[in-house]
């Protein structure tokens, strides 16, 4: 519990250059994620890697998973055109393959679908993409706000929310993330 309190305090840190938010309302928006179950169905998404569609992948057996996730309320164009600034911690996950592995899921608004489809499959990503066109991962994780601040988490070995904040706005949160993966 010390280490989910410390985390916690961490994130609340981090996130305090957010804006306008309530920093009352984030902290108890990350006490209410931090330990919940999250269901990963990647048996119902499309999964695109590279040129070609992919059948599901062995990335729910490793020890830690982050989550990248962009639901339909998120600009699409704007989280693929950044995709590319993961290929770091896509580089470690290739290193470190069984202990750490990263999952990019998008949500598209129905209409967006084809667009989202043909813009992941041009951009040739060289690690899978898991396109969620039913919504499904929403509908099972009722835990995950619509705040695209919440968004990227880190999962344990049972997919339980571990840490919560994008280590690619924040070195702290980087330093984090790899403190955590490496005490493997």
């Amino acid at each position: 519990m010390k280490n989910v309190s410390i985390i916690l305090f961490t994130i609340y840190l981090l996130s305090g250059c957010v804006g306008n938010n309530n920093p009352s309302k984030i902290e108890a928006t990350l006490e209410g994620m931090i330990g919940e179950e999250v269901m990963i169905p990647l048996d119902s998404f499309l999964c695109y890697q590279g040129l070609k569609e992919e059948k599901t992948l062995n990335c729910h057996l490793s020890e830690y998973k982050l989550v990248v996730y962009m639901d339909s309320i998120s600009c699409m164009s704007c989280g693929l055109k950044t995709m590319h600034e993961w290929d770091a911690y896509v580089e470690l996950s290739d290193r470190l393959r069984g202990v750490f592995d990263i999952l990019f899921i998008v949500s598209p608004k129905r209409n967006e679908f084809g667009l989202l489809k043909n813009k992941v499959l041009s951009e040739n990503f060289k690690y899978p993409v898991f396109i969620d066109a039913k919504s499904v991962f929403s509908k099972f994780n009722s835990c995950i706000p619509s705040e695209e601040m919440f968004h990227v988490f880190l999962l344990d070995k049972n997919n339980h929310i571990i840490l919560v904040g994008n280590p690619l706005k924040s070195n702290k949160m980087h330093n984090l993330l790899i403190k955590i993966i490496s005490k493997q």
